[in-house]
């Protein structure tokens, strides 16, 4: 839902600019994508409910079409990708328009407000409803109580972990947390979208002040990084790529 919220930033208007209507597909892919990710997010709950036999779900989880739908993990980089070429391009072509290669510290925090201020309303609505409406609502013998309680809006009461979901950076505070002992976690897509955004201004005038080659090296770079990092989380907790696997669970 919040991406509905979050296309461009600077420019709005696509329609007006002739070159620019190429970019509507795009913006319509990204938005197909973010409703494939929350598809994925009500399969993934859904299937963690409480079951009167839980060996049930082994079957459930040898469907090849199941677990590409449940992982997702296509879907989710393909989104950041777009959204993150969409945002340095609508930047790009804002200081093209303006002839000159910064954006002063005003228009910085500008397009920070602006996108935060794109994702609260949706989430902060979620947030409050999940934590202080849904207690009234069914009760222990419900089979979605469990998840509901247990798991999607289990720690949201601490002030320290609603601070970290109220500010877009649950998923770095606590910064290791398991499914079954958190508060929101499928909201990591929107944080994470939140704070690639924040460095993407600064990206648009380092790539027009060293050139597209250096640039290209520079990412090169990143990553590379980015995969070791991952490599070593990965390594240092024990992680598997199936999504329901018990070692990503304790």
């Amino acid at each position: 839902m919040k991406q509905i919220f979050s296309y461009s930033l600077i420019v709005e208007d696509l329609n007006s600019r002739p070159f620019e209507k190429n970019l509507m597909p795009l913006s319509f892919i990204k938005f197909m994508l973010q409703f494939l990710i929350l598809i994925t997010i009500t399969a993934y709950y859904l299937n963690i409910v409480t079951a009167e036999n839980p060996w049930s779900l082994e079957v459930m989880f040898k469907s090849s079409t199941l677990m590409i739908v449940v992982c997702g993990g296509t879907v989710v980089d393909t989104f950041f990708t777009i959204a993150a070429m969409l945002a340095f391009f609508n930047i790009n072509r804002y200081l093209d328009e303006k002839q000159r290669d910064s954006l002063t510290i005003k228009e910085v925090l500008q397009l920070y407000l602006k996108r935060f201020l794109r994702f609260v309303p949706i989430l902060y609505l979620a947030f409050f409803f999940g934590v202080y409406a849904m207690p009234y609502f069914g009760g222990s013998e419900d089979p979605l109580w469990h998840t509901f309680q247990q798991i999607l809006f289990y720690r949201c009461t601490e002030p320290d972990i609603m601070a970290s979901k109220l500010l877009l950076v649950g998923n770095l505070y606590p910064f290791f947390q398991d499914d079954l002992n958190g508060c929101m976690q499928w909201t990591w897509s929107v944080e994470c979208d939140m704070q690639l955004f924040l460095i993407t201004p600064w990206l648009v005038m380092l790539y027009r002040k060293i050139g597209s080659k250096k640039m290209y090296s520079l990412m090169g770079v990143f990553f590379f990084i980015g995969f070791i990092v991952n490599y070593y989380m990965a390594m240092q907790h024990e992680l598997t790529a199936g999504v329901f696997s018990m070692n990503n669970y304790y």
